[in-house]
């Protein structure tokens, strides 16, 4: 996790702290004389906002805990870092409203991260922005965000050391981003302090939801064509790759309601027949490895929260 916000409506942060850690670095003037006062704790990267309802807070959990954000903690880890920072500033922040978060992973991968970030896709509803460092989606209001990037590239333009057990490997990171109206988020409408968000139940929604936002991305690496194949089995491989494995499956639910279940069994069964045509042939294909290591992964986070 690399970034928390947190927001209090209450006026209950140490102004002696404030005083002694923070360093006042801007203030932003609003209508009828109201003003936004922005610190920093240069020691720690802590960013708190004076706003005239109370007080924001971010910071990044992983980097306060760690030291460096190549590495990750889990929902124990994120409990210290609260915890710790909660000591550092003798405020209770586990009683403040949790209001944007990165959730984020790392997959070792056989490749370049960048041979996989080439066939992401289009994600519906979403921009899509593509710079030297990958690929990153968000929404138009920008509530929500889905960044690809390579993490070992990152760390070599900042002259960052990388962790050792992460040398000379291809860490892709993949990182959701939700940066207002948490509680309009289904998996997300229980947590709103930051009490609520770390208890293991409501933790779990969270690789979920990373999960699930991927999945929505349209991966663009084309489908092998197999030889003697029915006309249904060649129409179906058509429309994958005009709507996407998962588009395909959409459309399926909403054409036959009713009858869907037997067509996804139809698709599982012609997805598999590919995949063992790969295998048998020597063909590497990177979604297919990215979809299996994205779903582990997933799979994994869910169980050690």
């Amino acid at each position: 996790m690399d970034k928390l916000k947190l927001f209090t409506p209450f006026a209950d942060f140490p102004k002696h702290i404030l005083k002694t850690e923070f360093e006042c670095c801007g203030v932003k003037h609003l209508p009828k004389g109201l003003k936004i006062y922005h610190y920093i704790d240069r020691l720690t990267g802590v960013t708190l906002n004076d706003l005239p309802n109370g007080f924001t807070l971010e910071f990044n959990p992983t980097k306060f805990l760690k030291g460096n954000n190549f590495e990750q903690i889990n929902r124990i880890e994120l409990i210290e870092s609260v915890q710790k920072l909660s000591d550092l500033y003798r405020t209770n922040f586990n009683f403040w409203e949790v209001s944007g978060f990165d959730f984020n992973s790392n997959l070792e991968l056989e490749h370049k991260p960048a041979l996989y970030i080439n066939y992401l896709g289009s994600l519906k509803n979403w921009t899509q922005i593509i710079d030297v460092n990958g690929k990153t989606y968000h929404t138009k209001s920008n509530t929500k965000g889905l960044i690809f990037y390579d993490k070992s590239l990152e760390f070599i333009k900042r002259k960052q050391d990388i962790p050792i057990q992460f040398e000379n490997k291809n860490i892709l990171r993949i990182e959701a981003s939700i940066n207002k109206e948490i509680s309009k988020i289904k998996a997300l409408e229980k947590m709103k302090t930051m009490s609520n968000f770390t208890t293991k139940e409501n933790y779990q929604q969270l690789p979920k939801l990373w999960l699930s936002m991927y999945e929505e991305v349209e991966k663009n690496e084309k489908e092998i064509y197999l030889q003697n194949l029915t006309k249904k089995e060649n129409d179906m491989l058509t429309a994958i790759e005009k709507y996407t494995l998962n588009g395909y499956r959409n459309k399926l639910k909403i054409e036959y309601p009713k009858q869907f279940p037997y067509h996804f069994k139809q698709l599982e069964k012609l997805v598999e027949k590919v995949k063992e045509f790969r295998i048998k042939n020597g063909i590497i294909s990177l979604m297919d490895e990215l979809n299996s290591k994205m779903r582990c992964r997933a799979n994994e986070l869910i169980l050690e929260a």
